[in-house]
């Protein structure tokens, strides 16, 4: 039987911005500048959105900046065990007493009055959101997905296998590279690989030649998909021996970052989504810090031997 109090409300704060920020019944050292409700991982997966999967570009922008100044948004649970109406009457109650940056009331990034689904989104932001799906192209995939959505039906284990397989042997557009799942990175003139594997996006590494990332992406491909994998025709690339990728850790769910002033960033894939679990001084404590996550949620997960 599952409980009904299961939900928490949470809030964002920008530790660029201490200051004494009082609400009502509510005091903060810093601005606030986000406030949610959910259960289980939800509170962090805001870490891991991007402008491409989100449509609070606000949001994701505001917590990159603080991300790139070497920083954590600060962020923990309000309140707890409620129910599901509970929750959403603190959230909107919150949302209402601190206010929307949107809407020129307060400093929150949220687009709505929050509650259930996205009643309250302003028409600043519903002008946004439609102007940026004007004219959209989706994918095949993505139609398809959508059409099975709306009928109710489920795809297939052959489907699913077909189509991870029609990815991994697609070009990345505008990649300005003849191999299959290879693409520069303009910034820093750089060539990145990636491929998906279960739906799931895999980004291989960052090398300094077109022809190295080429080569680790079959090597990935091979370990994911075996025999089926697509490869690029590359003669030799089996005994090529690849340099060491400066963002690789030897430790599951561990990479470094040079935007968070080369910290080592933790990451964990939990049905199926990334959860960001936090940044470290030294590789081997965020081994660690990715060993304590996966014993305290009883994930089925093989710990880092540190």
């Amino acid at each position: 039987m599952k409980c009904p109090n299961r939900f928490y409300v949470y809030i964002y704060l920008d530790p660029r911005k201490p200051g004494k920020y009082v609400y009502g019944e509510y005091s903060f050292d810093y601005e606030p500048f986000y406030v949610g409700r959910g259960q289980k991982y939800r509170m962090n997966e805001h870490m891991c959105e991007t402008l491409d999967n989100t449509a609070n570009k606000y949001k994701v922008r505001k917590i990159k900046n603080i991300l790139n100044k070497g920083l954590e948004p600060i962020r923990f649970k309000l309140h707890e065990n409620l129910t599901n109406d509970e929750v959403n009457q603190k959230e909107k109650e919150l949302i209402k007493l601190i206010g929307r940056h949107d809407i020129e009331l307060g400093s929150l990034t949220n687009l709505t009055d929050g509650g259930d689904g996205v009643n309250g989104l302003s028409k600043y932001v519903i002008d946004k959101i439609a102007k940026s799906n004007s004219g959209r192209k989706r994918s095949k995939e993505s139609r398809l997905r959508m059409r099975n959505a709306q009928l109710g039906k489920k795809l297939s284990d052959e489907h699913k296998e077909k189509t991870s397989k029609t990815i991994l042997g697609s070009k990345q557009k505008n990649s300005a590279s003849k191999f299959i799942g290879v693409y520069i990175n303009r910034r820093d003139n750089t060539w990145c690989s990636k491929l998906t594997y279960n739906k799931i996006p895999i980004h291989v590494g960052t090398y300094k030649t077109e022809l190295e990332a080429a080569i680790a992406y079959n090597k990935k491909a091979i370990e994911l998909y075996g025999k089926d994998a697509i490869l690029n025709d590359i003669d030799g690339w089996e005994t090529y021996i690849l340099p060491l990728n400066k963002k690789t850790s030897k430790y599951r769910g561990v990479s470094l970052e040079k935007r968070t002033n080369n910290k080592w960033i933790v990451h964990i894939w939990v049905n199926p989504k990334g959860l960001y679990i936090g940044s470290f001084n030294t590789e081997k404590e965020a081994a660690q810090a990715y060993n304590n996550y996966v014993i305290e949620n009883n994930l089925s997960k093989k710990i880092n031997i540190i």
